[in-house]
């Protein structure tokens, strides 16, 4: 039994391997030049318990004998470097390879890497490189006034120069070739690098000696076949599962898990119900109610006033129609003027109580003589109470507020008695939080002061609001499970 528990076990493996695979090539079936591969697997060794050709008597032989094998283990990944479809792309430097072949690149640490990914750039130098700048060998650099450059199947790159009846040749992209490319070791970013199982490298030109054509305009995508891929992930999938048969608290006819599968699963379950109520909580934030601050109408678009048509001009300087002093610096007056307010808001409160009761009371009574009964039978027939209360509290509590900032309003209404109605509004927008600050007030002109400023102490009815919007915003805000347990919750 237990043997055929360890058998299940390798070939579980083995099918999670072949999963890893095909999800990695199902991953990829978008990636320019990639190419499929798969996991190949051989039987591990055998318990022989009856060996063939062993004699059964003195005259005969076992014709067959008796083996039984240990299970399977993945020994190599197979790359198929199978030609891959070309799609034509508007990128003039793209080239795909119909054929066999790979490009040379040069890596940043001076090696060689090889690929099949032909959606080569330029860089600010006007060498032709890779998407993650690796210079394309030999190197090919286009000038910065070339109208077009264009790609030859056999790899010969020329470019249109403005003034010049004909191409300037730039140079010719080669390829090569190995013995065995599938010994190559994949580096990722589309890369291979030479081994020793794969051979060394032989450069050739484009369309010769068994190398690919190149096609400009055209990027060769990857060669895995999305449906067999599907497939193949089912047949994993259900040879998985027949696996978990040789478990015997595994199979699905199992009338009850055993307690020792139940305990190996605590941990994996204890920390997945703990993930789900994070979750849970993480997303227990909801809107609500703020506090409101009544600020005058909004001047976000508040326009002057429209001047009555004044008296034809009497020749004098004081004009009652239009009046501003001559001789004094600008200040607001008129409706859609502009006021610098600074505020400098502080509020500091403090509160103290102290409360003390003390009460004390008491009562007696007794029975000194009866009808019939004798003196003597009352001597301590007598009842006392008393009862004393003491209670003390003390109570403080302390606020201080400390808020400075400077706004631009406008005058959105002046009152019979000269006083200015001020509102102003300024939202600053930063990464994902929105701060919002409105300003509303009542200025007297006389505390206006030079530079058309006011100091926020100095304006009546003030409002001052300001809040934030978004997810910094937010986290100030309680979720309506605080809010449960706070409205709900008798203490």
């Amino acid at each position: 039994m237990m043997r055929s528990l360890w058998i299940s076990k390798t070939g579980m493996e083995a099918q999670q391997t072949q999963l890893d695979h095909i999800s990695h090539n199902l991953a990829n079936s978008a990636t320019n030049g990639y190419k499929k591969s798969h996991a190949v697997f051989e039987d591990l060794m055998y318990q022989n318990l009856r060996q063939a050709g062993a004699n059964s008597s003195e005259q005969t032989t076992l014709p067959t004998g008796l083996q039984v094998g240990l299970g399977t283990r993945a020994v190599a990944s197979s790359r198929s470097f199978a030609q891959g479809n070309l799609q034509q792309s508007s990128n003039p430097l793209d080239v795909a390879v119909r054929g066999a072949g790979f490009f040379e690149v040069q890596m940043p640490d001076g090696t060689t890497g090889y690929t099949r990914d032909g959606s080569f750039q330029v860089n600010a130098q006007g060498q032709l490189v890779t998407n993650n700048g690796y210079l394309v060998q030999p190197g090919i650099t286009v000038p910065q006034n070339a109208l077009s450059v264009s790609i030859a199947a056999d790899g010969t790159v020329t470019a249109s120069i403005p003034n010049q009846t004909q191409p300037q040749a730039l140079g010719t992209l080669q390829l090569v070739n190995f013995v065995n490319p599938a010994g190559l070791e994949p580096k990722g970013q589309n890369l291979y690098t030479e081994t020793a199982a794969s051979g060394t490298p032989t450069a050739g030109t484009p369309g010769q000696n068994g190398l690919g054509a190149l096609q400009q305009g055209f990027v060769e995508t990857s060669n895995v076949n999305v449906v067999e891929e599907l497939i193949g992930m089912i047949q994993t999938q259900r040879a998985y599962e027949l696996q978990l048969q040789g478990h015997p608290d595994l199979r699905p006819d199992a009338a009850a898990p055993g307690p020792a599968l139940i305990l190996s699963f605590l941990p994996a379950m204890r920390f997945a119900l703990i993930a789900a109520a994070c979750l849970t909580l993480a997303g227990c934030e909801t809107p609500y109610l703020l506090p409101k601050v009544e600020v005058a109408g909004s001047a976000a678009r508040l326009r002057p006033q429209p001047v009555p048509t004044p008296p034809p001009n009497n020749g004098s300087i004081y004009q009652a129609a239009a009046y501003r002093p001559l001789f004094e610096d600008h200040r607001a007056r008129l409706v859609g003027d502009t006021l610098t307010v600074q505020i400098v808001e502080k509020v500091a409160a403090s509160q103290k109580s102290t409360s003390s009761i003390d009460k004390t009371g008491s009562i007696g009574g007794s029975v000194s003589a009866l009808p019939g009964v004798h003196a003597k039978a009352f001597a301590r027939a007598g009842v006392e109470g008393g009862s004393t209360n003491t209670f003390e509290g003390k109570g403080s509590t302390e606020n201080t507020n400390d808020f400075s900032g400077v706004i631009t309003s406008t005058v959105i209404d002046v009152m019979p008695n000269g006083h200015l109605v001020i509102a102003g509004e300024k939202q600053i927008g930063v990464n994902q939080n929105v701060d919002v600050l409105r300003f509303s007030g009542q200025v007297d002109p006389r505390s206006i002061q030079p530079g058309n400023t006011v100091q926020s102490v100095q304006i009546a009815n003030v409002r001052i609001e300001h809040r934030g919007r978004g997810a910094q915003a937010d986290v100030n805000g309680i979720g309506w499970l605080g809010r449960f347990f706070l409205n709900v919750m008798p203490f």
